[in-house]
Formats: C-alpha cells, structure tokens, sequence
C-alpha cells in the first residue's frame, strides 16, 4: 500500500512539474492544445538577445502588439515567426509564453542575432590583384554575414578569375569568430586559381556566307590553340571574347545581313588544361539596296 502510494505522488508530482514547464512555451508545448485553442490578450512583449537591434524594432517587424488578441496555440505567433526569419538578420527565434493571467498572455521574443563582419583577407591572392578584388566584393565591416552576402562574395570573385580565363579555379569561405568583437566573424577568401584553360578546339555551327576560316579571322582575342602558334593566345577570357562575338556579328552586316546573330555559345571539357568552344551563328537574310530616292538637292540631278 506504503509502495502504490508513493509511486502514486511521484507521479502527481512529475505531471505537476510537467504542467509548469509547460506553460511557457508557445508551438511545441503540451499546454496548449492545436484541438482546442484558447484566445488570450497579450499583455506584454519582451525581447532577449538582441544586441545591435533595436529591441522596438523586433517587436514592430513580429506584427505582435500589446492589445491585440491572439489564439494560442494559433496562426499569430507563426506569422509572426515567419515574418521575423524573412529578415534573414537572425540565426534562431523562439516566442515563448512567460506567464498568464487570467485572459492575458505575456509574451518573450528570444532571438540571436546573425555575426557581423569584422574584417577579411585572401589567401592564394597576389597582393596586387586583390586591391581590385577588395573594390569588386565591395565587403564593409560591420556587415551582417547572412547566406546571400557569402554566396555574392563567392560568385564574384569566382567571376573575376572565370573571365581571366582560369575556368577551374575554387572559391572557399571560411568564418572565423573574432574574439576581440562580441558576435563578429573575420572571413578569409581562400582561392586556388589553377591554370589557364586553353581552347583546343573552336567550332563554328549554322553559317554557310562565312566560311570557318574568316570567323575564326575575324575573332582577334579568341583564338584556337595551334602549335605553331607562339605568340597568339588561345586562352578564353570573357570580355575579349564579347567583343570578338560582336566583330563577327558586324562582319555579317558589313556583307548585308543585317539580321545575323550569334544564338548562343558554350564550352565543352577536354582535359584539365584544355576545352572546346562551340559558336552557333544564325546568318539570316541577305539584303540588297533597291530603288535610291534623293531629297532636299536643287543644285545636281
């Protein structure tokens, strides 16, 4: 009997505990049932973690305001959830209920704030090279290092050697907490450019008015490698090859047709140092002048 009794309280005060524990949490909390949810007023909102944020402003940004009436569990603290990672300015948020009475709830926005950048530098960077880097990234200290301000980071600087024409070469982030600075991070620019591809092979598709052999002329900087070929550079860098794109369209117009165009490029792997180049040409029309009407002359026929 002594044993059925104890056991008995044991279990009263473990469901009594869980029931307090419960009471202040919002979502994942058995206290507040999805079946059947209560409408409470909120009485109060506080806000925990932040640091450089304005407390008023987090509040404002959750849509939650003191007054408003809320169904808990219910489709206000999810918004309001919602709203706040739409941000993207925080790593974790939680809406936790700290107390109630009788018709109000008082409400906790705990947060943590994403790092900031302190600083960065480049690894595998010559020094003279990443002053133009630096002006590309465009990184300030003080910027908050959300996914997309790392994947512009990386992509632009990826850009920058892609249209040098080191076509394999890596871009790697790594974070690195300042513990100088509360909640700052220094980033290095790890970059391992690798070689040079050349093109091997360049193949021109869709023209019959041109022959290969005066495409290929006409491109001054985009150039095929051939072994013979000491001095010209067979290496594809972006700009030069737009504008050697842009000479064989003229060259088309310079012939009368006027509605050539280049419909598209692309690159092909061969090996680790070598690609091929594809150019698909559209020619088009062929056009003649036809009747020549002069105006505005009195003095000549």
């Amino acid at each position: 009997m002594n044993k059925f009794v104890s056991l008995f309280l044991s279990l009263l005060f473990l469901l009594l505990t869980l029931e307090a524990l419960s009471q202040v949490r919002i979502g994942s909390s058995s206290s507040f049932s999805y079946s059947s949810p209560k409408t409470y007023e909120i009485g109060g909102i506080t806000v925990e973690g932040a640091e450089n944020l304005d407390e008023g402003a987090i509040r404002l940004l959750s849509g939650l305001n003191v007054g408003d009436k809320i169904d808990v569990p219910g489709e206000e603290t999810s918004e309001a959830l919602k709203k706040l990672w739409k941000q993207d300015l925080f790593t974790d948020i939680e809406i936790a209920a700290t107390e109630i009475i009788g018709d109000k709830i008082f409400l906790d926005i705990s947060i943590s704030e994403r790092p900031r950048l302190s600083k960065f530098r480049f690894t595998g960077v010559k020094k003279g090279k990443q002053e133009t880097l630096r002006e590309d990234i465009q990184l300030i200290r003080g910027k908050l290092i959300t996914e997309n301000l790392l994947e512009s980071t990386r992509n632009k600087v990826q850009k920058y050697y892609t249209d040098k024409g080191f076509l394999n070469a890596k871009v790697k982030l790594i974070e690195i907490p300042d513990t100088l600075i509360n909640n700052s991070v220094i980033l290095t620019i790890a970059v391992e450019k690798g070689e040079r591809v050349k093109i091997m092979e360049l193949v021109v598709e869709g023209n019959s008015a041109l022959t290969d052999r005066q495409i290929k002329r006409t491109m001054k900087d985009t150039k095929q490698k051939k072994f013979y070929s000491l001095f010209k550079t067979s290496k594809l860098v972006k700009p030069a090859f737009k504008k050697d794109k842009q000479a064989v369209v003229a060259k088309y117009n310079a012939q009368g047709y006027r509605d050539a165009k280049i419909l598209s490029d692309s690159t092909y792997k061969i090996d680790k140092k070598n690609i091929g180049l594809v150019l698909k040409i559209k020619e088009g029309e062929q056009y003649y002048f036809g009747d020549i009407k002069w105006v505005g002359n009195t003095k000549y026929t």
